[in-house]
């Protein structure tokens, strides 16, 4: 055994440290006496002297805060070597190395730790707590039922204590990560364990580093106050409005408010400090007045006590250029009282605020602010107002927690998150602005359990029936219906329709088509709607009212906005009215455009700074212009419900009962309206009635190949007759020549060729047929051109024409042939007369 063992013994024992056996050779960690965590600490080790006597040197410490407080053991009337006084040092160093190296270790595990209970705590409950301290929950949690804290436990054997109800505080460092959490424990809940521990707070998990850590109460600005304990600082936020950190304790006021003064250099430190005026003297336990006297008044000798809170928050305040301030009470001798009668502390700014009023809280922070000559600048910005369309204001985001619960990862995007309170995709680089600092992306970055999802789970999705979908930018109808009168516009679509023949059948289908999509949210019409006609008539009016109601859902375009392609304004569509968006025949890419938006089951959105994504289509449109030819139809269409609006506009004071109506809220109950009304058989694939506006633009919308074709088996082409059988590149010529007459540019001869066979089902092949000098021609491309005959009942149908019997089909083909291409030199030779 070590020579001076009992010596090395009554050293660490005499420090505070406790152990059941003395273990030599590595570091050990320790209870204190007085402290359940293991704070202390010991590195000893065996050391032969020259003499062959063993002794044990080394060190030990006590952790206070970052602090280990190395002390050295020392050696009694021992005489030492220079080489082994050089080997104790570097044993020495080489133990404080291991220790700091320990206390790290133990701090990041707590941390973690700390981090995984916080996210399981709840963000609602109550406790009494809150009730007895008459202050609100701000940025904390609570515990769930059930919920429990691990402890490791003597002697290796851990335990748990129940803590479900409890309230969570998180002990924050300035980048917003959690590093331990403070537990307010329930005195309904949870009285056997404060019985056992005498204080209902308590820290979790062992290894904690407390030091420089804080939670905040609202955002520091220009001033951020400085206090203690949680209640205390949720009185001065209530009272003040002003951000408040808490520290915790006194001993962490300087730590916090150097972290503080280091994260936010500009805004001024107010400590708000604990009036520690009362006491127990050291030797007899008897209460003392620090103010009068160093000396017990019971037992005559230093009572040792100090204003601890003072004190600190005396000491933070110098060290960062701040000020402190503590609570004045009106009874001073009515406290002084009840701390004899009771040992009952009254000394924070919650203890005020119970006993004379928030405003007297108030009052004193605004003194002190008024003494110091501190003011909010003149220069700083206005406070931030609520945003667009109903929506919160942004703010920087402070925590590592929202940010886990508020963002995706989109896997397979360039650099993409999903924003779930925004309900949108935006640049990582947007999410990473937005943070209070860069390290509290990087830590998203690195966190095991961030959510991330890949590009097929984010969608626009309003029947929230997609079970694909996990990330939805879409967030809820975002207008309200009201009960009211919409007559007036209702009266105005009827106006609107009234042109038309058939305007009753226009309005009811029109009606259903509007309702639809509202009372079926995402519903996709397969059908689009154009309102056309000259200015002022009210096109705008109505359907502007209309695409109100979808909120940031509708939107209003132009052309600029079809033929641009990056069509951001497509992506989180439901309702589109596109103002004088004129498809020309030349915009081919358009027209397509176009259709797709009508027919299409998906949409192809390219934004900037994200990549392009594909969005199933819920888009319904409608075309508002004062073009006589506003859209290309197809003379097939079955899609668009076309309306040709009155030449004359009602009296102004039509319109201006329609504002007045839609000001005194008319398009609220519009939607009311639409909401209720039946629909009966109505679907998305309803057809829409025909119109004579709608065959008209069909008309106007013909390509030359089809306006020949319907002329020449009409019979409407001089000299040409129809029901005959002609060779394709004579065909071609009459059309050629045909198009000059009307003084429009001809089609390719195959493209000619490809609408007669493919579009309107007329028979070519590839024929041999007799010339006029009686020789077989060809093969050649022959056309079977019908025409209209009339039936018993006096319908009309196309018939193509038909060889006899008898006759050969080359001498037929080629009878017809000759004839058709006379017939063509004559209608050329009368062109070009």
């Amino acid at each position: 055994m070590a020579t001076n063992y009992d010596d090395v013994m009554t050293q660490l024992v005499g420090a505070g440290l406790q152990f059941d056996h003395l273990v030599v050779g590595k570091m050990q960690r320790c209870k204190v006496e007085g402290d359940r965590e293991k704070r202390g600490w010991y590195s000893v080790h065996e050391l032969v002297l020259d003499g062959g006597d063993t002794v044990l040197v080394g060190s030990y410490g006590i952790w206070r805060g970052d602090d280990n407080g190395t002390q050295k053991l020392t050696l009694a009337k021992r005489s030492l070597t220079d080489d082994q006084k050089a080997a104790i040092r570097a044993r020495l160093a080489e133990d404080r190395r291991r220790a700091d190296a320990a206390r790290r270790a133990d701090a990041a595990r707590a941390a973690e730790q700390a981090e995984a209970k916080w996210r399981e705590c709840q963000v609602e409950g109550e406790i009494d707590y809150l009730t007895r301290k008459g202050v609100r929950a701000h940025g904390v949690r609570f515990a769930p039922a059930g919920a429990v804290l691990e402890w490791d436990g003597n002697q290796g054997k851990p335990y748990t204590t129940p803590i479900g109800s409890a309230m969570c505080i998180p002990m924050m460092d300035a980048a917003g990560r959690v590093h331990g959490l403070q537990f307010i424990l329930s005195r309904a809940l949870h009285a056997d364990r404060i019985k056992r521990i005498e204080r209902d707070k308590e820290f979790w998990p062992a290894g904690i580093e407390k030091r420089g850590h804080f939670h905040l109460i609202g955002m520091p600005t220009w001033i951020v106050l400085l206090a203690e304990g949680y209640a205390t600082a949720a009185s001065l936020h209530e009272a003040t409005g002003l951000p408040v950190a808490v520290a915790f304790d006194a001993g962490n006021l300087l730590p916090v408010a150097e972290a503080l003064h280091k994260r936010y250099p500009r805004a001024k430190i107010l400590v708000c400090a604990d009036d520690d005026s009362f006491g127990h003297c050291r030797e007899c336990r008897a209460p003392v007045r620090i103010a009068d006297g160093a000396d017990c008044p019971a037992c005559s000798k230093p009572h040792r006590c100090e204003n601890a809170g003072v004190t600190r928050a005396s000491s933070a305040a110098v060290a960062v250029g701040g000020r402190h301030v503590a609570a004045k009470f009106v009874d001073e001798e009515g406290r002084w009282a009840k701390f004899q009668a009771q040992g009952h502390k009254i000394t924070d700014y919650n203890d005020l605020h119970l006993a004379e009023g928030l405003p007297i809280v108030r009052a004193q922070v605004e003194e002190a602010l008024r003494t110091v000559g501190w003011q909010a600048p003149t220069s700083a910005a206005a406070a931030p107002q609520p945003g667009g369309e109903g929506k919160p204001a942004l703010r920087p985001i402070e925590t590592l927690d929202e940010l886990l619960e508020r963002f995706a990862l989109i896997y397979g995007e360039k650099e993409a998150v999903f924003d779930r309170q925004e309900r949108m995709i935006v640049p990582l680089a947007g999410m990473r602005n937005i943070c209070i600092s860069r390290e509290l992306h990087r830590r998203w970055m690195e966190h095991p359990t961030k959510a991330i999802v890949r590009l097929d789970n984010v969608g626009f999705d309003p029947t929230e029936k997609d079970r694909k979908i996990t990330c939805n930018t879409y967030a809820g109808w975002p207008t309200k219906p009201k009960a009211g009168c919409c007559e007036m516009l209702i009266d105005l679509l009827a106006y609107l329709c009234s042109a038309e023949e058939n305007a009753d059948a226009v309005y009811q289908w029109l009606m259903k088509w509007l309702a639809y999509p509202i009372q079926r949210p995402g519903a996709k019409m397969q059908s689009a709607v154009v309102m056309h006609g000259p200015q002022g008539t009210g096109k705008s009016q109505f359907f502007k009212a209309i695409s109100s109601i979808y909120g940031p859902y509708g939107l209003t375009i132009n052309q600029a906005a079809i033929e641009n392609h990056r069509n951001t304004w497509l992506a989180s569509r439901l309702f589109i009215l596109a103002e004088e968006v004129v498809a020309r025949q030349e915009l081919y890419q358009v027209k397509n455009a176009l259709k797709e938006l009508v027919t299409g089951e998906t949409v192809y959105v390219d934004p900037k700074f994200v990549n392009a994504y594909e969005e199933k289509n819920h888009v319904n449109i409608v075309f508002n212009s004062n073009e006589e030819m506003p859209i290309v139809l197809e003379d097939d269409d079955r899609r668009h419900l076309v309306v040709r609006t009155p030449y004359a506009p009602q009296p102004e004071d039509f319109y201006r009962a329609v504002k007045r109506e839609i000001e005194e809220g008319g398009i609220a109950a519009l939607h009311a309206h639409l909401l209720d009304l039946p629909l009966g058989d109505f679907t998305p694939h309803t057809k829409p009635p025909m119109t004579a506006s709608k065959a008209a633009l069909q008309d106007l919308a013909l390509d030359s190949t089809t306006r020949f074709y319907r002329e020449f088996v009409a019979g409407a082409i001089e000299g040409i007759k129809p029901g005959v059988v002609a060779i394709a590149t004579d065909v071609f010529d009459a059309y050629r020549t045909w198009c000059n007459r009307i003084n429009v540019k001809p089609a390719p001869m195959p493209r000619l060729i490809n609408a007669l066979e493919k579009k309107h089902r007329i028979e070519c092949a590839r024929k041999r047929y007799l010339g006029a000098d009686g020789k077989v021609m060809g093969p050649h491309g022959v056309c079977f051109i019908p025409e209209y005959r009339e039936q018993p009942d006096r319908t009309r149908i196309l018939v193509a024409p038909e060889k006899p019997p008898a006759e050969d089909e080359r001498t037929w083909i080629g009878k017809h042939a000759i004839a058709f291409r006379n017939a063509v030199k004559d209608y050329k030779g009368a062109a070009n007369a």
